[in-house]
């Protein structure tokens, strides 16, 4: 069944290129109608606080799905991760996956880069292609070799824009900007949140740990209600 919006991380280090790749579920079901809850907003905040060392490029991950934009998932990931945590400063790349059935897959994702930036969703690259890696078509040749053309380009595309120096989230006053953001976000994807989410007093320390005063802490703990 569906598993709603986790916020779910996983970080794995890449020795041969020195880079730490955080992996994180994104808001990957606002069109079905789930909502975050407690657990998932405290997953997405100790996230934030993972970046203490600072931002060098974010990767957003879709699948192809027919090639539509959709406004729920592709604007809420971007309005989170990349306008409200990385501030607009941190750049970002796109890589579409699932594209088995697009003539020249590879040049899909340029071919249509003006959509996405029409959309307001400006991404550095977009990067296309196929990742099978299990079932029927993961032995086919031309698919093994798409999956190998994808993760070069990608890692081309990684290498072309990623910054050199990183982008700082973690100060004090930037992390208080960034929650404040990230929450006026969610609930802006989310209008029921405040109603159907309770939240609970660990909730209101971790608001506390990321620099807000008890009172403050309290405040925006408060736009949850416990459901009647």
């Amino acid at each position: 069944g569906a598993r709603g919006v986790t916020f779910e991380s996983q970080s794995y280090l890449v020795p041969s290129r020195n880079i730490e790749l955080i992996d994180t579920v994104g808001v990957g079901e606002v069109h079905r109608g789930t909502v975050p809850n407690a657990e998932s907003l405290e997953n997405l905040i100790e996230l934030i606080h993972g970046f203490e060392k600072g931002l060098h490029l974010f990767v957003m991950v879709r699948q192809h799905a027919g090639g539509r934009i959709h406004r729920s998932s592709d604007q809420g990931n971007y309005e989170i991760f990349f306008e409200a945590i990385g501030r607009k400063k941190v750049p970002a790349l796109l890589a579409v996956t699932a594209c088995e059935s697009v003539t020249d897959r590879a040049g899909w994702g340029e071919r249509n880069k003006k959509h996405f930036d029409n959309a307001g969703l400006i991404f550095k690259k977009i990067v296309s292609g196929t990742c099978v890696m299990e079932g029927p078509l993961a032995d086919v040749e031309l698919v093994k070799e798409g999956r190998e053309q994808m993760k070069k380009d990608l890692w081309d595309a990684i290498d072309d824009y990623i910054l050199l120096n990183p982008v700082n989230v973690s100060e004090r006053e930037g992390m208080k900007e960034i929650l404040r953001n990230v929450l006026n976000t969610l609930l802006r994807l989310f209008p029921n949140l405040g109603s159907r989410l309770w939240v609970s007093d660990r909730m209101k320390d971790i608001f506390q740990r990321a620099g807000y005063p008890l009172m403050e802490a309290r405040r925006l703990a408060s736009h949850f209600q416990k459901p009647k």
